[in-house]
This record gives C-alpha cells, structure tokens and sequence, in this order.
C-alpha cells in the first residue's frame, strides 16, 4: 500500500497523502475508511494541530502544497508592560511566566511553518537577566509573528529529487560571547545541484546557540556546517525509509550518501 498512500497519524488525527491516479487508489481509500469510526473527512484545504493546509491545482499535476498558520498567530496576544517600567528592571515572577508563555506560543510558530522565527527567538531565550527590555522583544517577535504569518511554506513536486542544506553562523553575537549557528534542509530538483534555477521545498530548520567557544568565525561556521550535514544525512534517511524502503542504520552514513537522488 506504500505505493498508493501514506499516513501519518497525531493522537486521533490523521494526514493521509494519496496517489488519486494509482488505479487502486479509491479502493483503498474506501478500505481505510472502513478500518474505524471516523468524524469527519476534509481534503484540499483544511487545519490540522494548528497548521492549515492548502492545495493549489494549478501547479503541474497534484499541485503545490501551501502550509501557513495564518489563523493561529492571530490568536497571539502581546505582554502588558506598565507604562514607564525601566528597560533593566527585572521581571517579576508573574511576568516571566507571561515570557515564557509567549516563548512556547513562537516556538510552536518558529518550528512549524515559520523559519524566519527561529533565530530572533533563540536569541532572546539566550538573555541572561530577564528584564522588561526582554518583555519588550518579545512583543516585537509576537507583532513580527502575527504580520508575516500568512506567509505560506509551499511544498512542490521535483524531479528527480535531491536534498540540499544551506548553513550559517554568526560570531560571538549572543550574551557572554557565544555564536549562533542555524541550517535550512530543502527538497530540490536533481538539476538544482547543476546550478539551474528551481524550486525549494522546505523540510526542516533550525538555529541556536553553538555548543562549543570558538575563537573564529570560521570555527563557529564549522559548527554549523556540521550540524546541516547531520541533518542532510538524517532528512535523506528519513525520505529513503519512507520512498524506497528501511535503511540500514548499521552504516547510516553510507546509505544517506548512497541516497543522495532519491530517484
């Protein structure tokens, strides 16, 4: 049936994608809703742990697949901060935990389906002294959140499909001196690689605080250079047991080269 669809299942939601020109798709599709009661069934366009979803027809043969999570950022609230409170004042207990729940809100957000969150976010975590200058911030990052939020992640179909990972880091930009480091993993077209023109469909991402003290820029970039390779590793394993099959662990980084076009 791996051929025809796959699932992925979240407590008691499930996100079916289907192959509708296998000629045993319906069949299936009527053999799974069999399996249990179910509530309802949505398809093209709906919401799912908070992320909506959105199939756009127009785009080749299945279409692109938009996720944005417009409707959730609206629900976003900034921190009430006293008028006049000094920038070093330190917050209260109350108000920190008012922090940290906003911190929670954009993780959720800035690990979803909106990368552009994730290095301002891990940024301000790193402050040492929680003060009402950080409140202050952090309402920047909520309004910056609930502004470009309907900006959508599209997923397109590739040919021949490659894994492609950008990565980055910044040199003694946080508190105490620490560098930052973060990485990007796309899904490209096999032609990408050629230096042609293509789409990119984001599949994972993150940014954050470099685990070693480095005395370069080029040392904290070494860093984040390796965590995006483990990630591509990791991404091309991923797609390998899923597209064509389990991989071997016991050799893991031969098989992630070996799957470098997941053809």
């Amino acid at each position: 049936l791996g051929d025809v669809y796959k699932r992925q299942v979240h407590v008691d939601d499930f996100l079916i994608g289907l192959d509708d020109e296998h000629p045993e798709s319906h069949e299936v599709l009527e053999k799974l809703k069999g399996e249990f009661v179910w509530g309802s069934w949505e398809d093209s366009e709906f919401t799912m742990c908070g992320v909506r979803f959105k199939q756009d027809f127009s785009h080749k043969r299945w279409g692109a697949i938009h996720i944005d999570q417009d409707e959730y950022a609206k629900t976003l609230e900034v921190a009430w901060i006293p008028y006049n409170t000094s920038e070093e004042k330190l917050l209260t207990p109350k108000d920190i935990t008012v922090f940290r729940g906003l911190t929670g809100s954009l993780l959720w957000a800035a690990t979803q389906s909106m990368p552009w969150m994730a290095a301002p976010l891990s940024l301000l975590q790193g402050e040492v002294d929680l003060t009402y200058g950080t409140l202050r911030r952090m309402n920047k990052l909520v309004r910056t959140a609930k502004e470009t939020s309907w900006q959508p992640l599209t997923f397109h179909r590739h040919e021949a499909p490659v894994v492609v990972t950008y990565a980055d880091a910044a040199w003694g930009l946080r508190p105490k001196g620490d560098s930052q480091k973060g990485h990007i993993t796309f899904l490209a077209d096999a032609a990408y690689l050629e230096g042609k023109p293509g789409p990119l469909s984001p599949l994972s991402w993150a940014s954050g605080k470099c685990g070693r003290v480095t005395r370069s820029s080029l040392g904290a970039e070494v860093q984040g250079a390796n965590d995006g390779q483990e990630e591509n590793e990791f991404v091309r394993l991923v797609l390998k047991d899923l597209l064509l099959g389990s991989a071997n662990l016991g050799n893991a980084a031969e098989e992630a080269v070996s799957y470098t076009h997941l053809t």
